[in-house]
């Protein structure tokens, strides 16, 4: 979007406001990537915020899609926030494997509370996020939840 590259205050807010409101879900999604290559990473809080109100569930997802494909890598405290507050479990899924690709031991208790959690599609993710990481803290943390698994009665 050109919006991006013209570096005025006034893009951010043009831009927020078209993902939060469009009622056309890819441009919903180009705004939320527009707003990802704003200079001086002048969007992150507005990724958030999109992350919290955004009706659209593309433009929720482009939010994952732009902050993973950061070069300073993904913000471990921005994807725990949405794995703890996301209701949908593709989004959910999607924040688990960016934690994952963090590979900071600043994502294992997070990663290790859904481990343990009662999805099982989610904790499996979760386990694999944890050995991705690979850190002894991940590693801990899945003997963890071997240990736990192993210690539950056989269905």
């Amino acid at each position: 979007m050109a919006l991006a590259q013209r570096g005025d205050p006034a893009s951010k807010d043009i831009l927020l406001q078209t993902a939060l409101t469009s009622l056309d879900e890819d441009m919903a999604q180009m705004a939320v990537f527009a707003l990802s290559e704003l200079e001086g990473g002048a969007g992150k809080d507005a990724l958030l915020q999109i992350m919290r109100s955004a009706k659209s569930p593309k433009a929720r997802r482009a939010v994952l899609m732009a902050l993973g494909g950061e070069d300073s890598g993904a913000p471990v405290s921005v994807l725990v926030e949405i794995l703890k507050s996301e209701t949908d479990p593709d989004i959910k899924q999607q924040a688990v494997l960016g934690l994952g690709q963090s590979k900071s031991d600043e994502a294992v208790p997070a990663l290790l509370e859904v481990a343990k959690g009662k999805d099982s599609k989610l904790a499996r993710a979760a386990v694999m996020a944890l050995g991705e990481i690979g850190t002894e803290k991940a590693k801990a943390a899945l003997l963890e939840v071997l240990q736990k698994k192993a210690a539950e009665p056989a269905a």
